[in-house]
């Protein structure tokens, strides 16, 4: 089940996207420095689309879409570490992608971790360029996708 988040699970929320982000073995020192971008605020609860999965009880992934204007942007997309590649991420982009279709958005952009950028070519977003990103002093480049909504939702790639 899909369920709207309330400005109370901005905590949690928070807590579950510096998990997800560890699951790529970033040292903890990245981590604490991204921390004012992984941190979940409860006004963008307000603001923007923002859904969690449940299996049971438990939150195992969420999501956080600003479709306020054209092109949307998919700022959050985490699952517990426990829990990727079991199809979570690809249950809730394609909710996401639902969602931004019924508020009438016909592309989302995601400046997606390096590590996830497979994972967005798999949903049948486009490499679209690069932006810049310095951690502790370290270059690095970070994919933007593109995603084109279509009216129906396609197949997406599951191989």
């Amino acid at each position: 089940m899909i369920i709207r988040n309330q400005v109370d699970d901005a905590e949690f929320l928070t807590w579950l996207a510096i998990e997800s982000k560890r699951y790529w073995g970033y040292p903890d020192s990245w981590i604490q420095e991204w921390r004012p971008i992984l941190t979940i605020r409860p006004e963008s609860i307000v603001s923007y689309e923002t859904f969690s999965k449940l299996v049971g009880k438990e939150v195992v992934g969420f999501y956080q879409l600003n479709a306020i204007e054209e092109p949307a942007q998919l700022k959050h997309l985490w699952v517990l570490p426990n829990k990727i590649g079991t199809g979570i991420g690809r249950e809730l982009f394609t909710h996401a992608v639902d969602r931004a279709v019924v508020l009438d958005r016909h592309y989302i952009h995601i400046h997606a971790d390096p590590n996830a950028r497979g994972f967005y070519e798999k949903m049948t977003a486009e490499l679209i360029g690069f932006a810049p990103s310095v951690v502790q002093e370290i270059a690095r480049e970070v994919p933007i996708m593109e995603f084109r909504c279509p009216e129906v939702y396609p197949q997406i790639n599951t191989d």
